[in-house]
């Protein structure tokens, strides 16, 4: 347990942290080509420490050890690869302290899509081109 002790007289008292942190933010998924990017915003809180992303092909994954752990770091963004095409991917994300205190999950299923090669991509500049005369 992560604990803060004090003493009063000759008893010592413990406290022991019990209280999770905020949950991620802003989430998103782009489903590729047997890719899955997912991206978020962790948590502006002095307890938080680390982000864990749980997998299933089953449904979402209800806790942090149901199903398969993809991910765990501070990042805000994971690219979950080597996937099969049009199956759906159940995620859960969960915030958590040092204890570890974890949060309800962030639910997100998605599916990777194989991209046609016709389609085209349109890209947009901002160049800057120093003119001397």
């Amino acid at each position: 347990f992560n604990d803060e002790s004090y003493t009063v007289g000759t008893t010592s008292y413990s406290i022991y942290d019990k209280e999770e942190p905020k949950k991620v933010s802003n989430v998103h998924a782009y489903g590729l080509n047997k890719v899955i990017w997912l991206s978020w915003e962790n948590p502006v809180d002095p307890d938080f420490t680390r982000v864990r992303i749980v997998r299933s092909e089953k449904d979402y994954p209800k806790n942090p050890l149901d199903g398969e752990i993809i991910y765990e770091g501070v990042s805000q963004r994971f690219g979950d690869k080597n996937l099969i095409n049009n199956k759906t991917y159940y995620y859960s994300i969960f915030a958590s302290d040092e204890v570890p205190n974890y949060t309800f999950p962030i639910n997100i299923s998605i599916n990777p899509i194989v991209v046609p090669i016709n389609v085209g991509v349109v890209a947009i500049f901002d160049i800057s081109i120093p003119w001397n005369k």
